[in-house]
This record gives structure tokens, sequence and C-alpha cells, in this order.
């Protein structure tokens, strides 16, 4: 992951519950990016989430509303990393107009 610092943690601040990879992400990202993703997400580094977003997330971090981070990876692949307000599940899911063509050219090989 080229756009953010798996160095600059400290330490899970909740819980993440169950972590769950969609299909599109285990297409897309390695376990090393996925590991990074989600290690900056529990210690409250929320990527490119907009301030309101990181607002909420602070806010947020010791009461039952979803955590939202955002982060950017090779070839602008948008990795979206979701906990919800249990903190029983946490989503690890990619987006943007690069994933499509990413994932149709590793079908086509």
């Amino acid at each position: 992951m080229d756009a953010i610092d798996p160095d600059d943690t400290h330490g899970p601040l909740f819980e993440l519950g169950e972590v769950v990879i969609s299909e599109n992400a285990q297409s897309v990202l390695d376990e090393q990016m996925v590991a990074k993703a989600v290690a900056l997400h529990s210690n409250g580094q929320w990527g490119y989430a907009d301030r309101a977003k990181c607002r909420l997330n602070d806010r947020s971090i010791a009461g039952d509303k979803p955590l939202v981070s955002e982060y950017i990876v090779a070839h602008g692949v948008r990795v979206l990393v979701t906990t919800n307000g249990q903190r029983t599940r946490t989503l690890v899911d990619v987006y943007g107009s690069q994933v499509q063509a990413l994932l149709s050219s590793q079908s086509s090989k």
C-alpha cells in the first residue's frame, strides 16, 4: 500500500469482530494490503475519509455507530473498511473505476 504508512500505528482502539473480505477485495488485494488497512482502521487512522466522517468516527469509537475508513492502494483502487456499530463485524471492500478493469484483466489471464 503506497498511500498509507503501516508503521504509524498505536494499537487497536476498538473491537473489529469478524473480519469479512468481499469477493472483489479478495480478487484485487493481497493479504498484506488487507492486514495493513485493517490495522490502520482499528488504530483510528481513517485514511482518506473526509473530515466530517473522521470526526464522526472519533466520537463513535466508544459508541454504537459504524466506523468507516478509506485507503488508496496501487492503481488508485480505494479500500473501504467498515466496522458495524455493535463491533461484531468489519467489512473490507474495494471500489473505484480501476477495480472493474483490474478484475477484467485478471479474468482474461
